[in-house]
């Protein structure tokens, strides 16, 4: 996956920062909190959600985690080649369709956050 570069045990800052630049995988996560007893509807979304995002260019992957130690947060987690195409995929009517169901699932507003591949 990285070529060898960081594999060593001599990799450098430098090596870190080209790898860096060169692996465009970006990662968004969604969190929320449900009520106590719509897990199976959570399940439900997760099925319909995950339906219609694989569908999207650049996707690449998602998972549904469950919180261990608070079993009413879930958070999905989604793999794309780049942050444009998940950014392109958030300005869809499909996605505010998909986040307004899951808005209205949640206790609380969902926290969405984004991540870059370093090493």
């Amino acid at each position: 996956m990285f070529g060898g570069r960081l594999s060593s045990p001599h990799w450098s800052l430098d090596d870190a920062l080209a790898n860096e630049v060169s692996l465009q995988m970006f990662v968004r996560t969604v969190t929320v909190t449900i009520p106590v007893g719509q897990e199976a509807e959570m399940y439900a979304f997760w099925e319909w959600a995950s339906a219609i995002v694989q569908r999207q260019p650049g996707y690449i992957q998602g998972h549904l985690w469950r919180d261990v130690a608070d079993r009413q947060r879930f958070t999905e987690v989604h793999e794309w080649e780049r942050e444009e195409d998940s950014n392109a995929y958030r300005a869809t009517e499909q996605f505010r369709e998909v986040i307004g169901k899951l808005m209205a699932l949640s206790e609380t507003a969902p926290q969405v956050m984004g991540y870059t591949v370093v090493a």
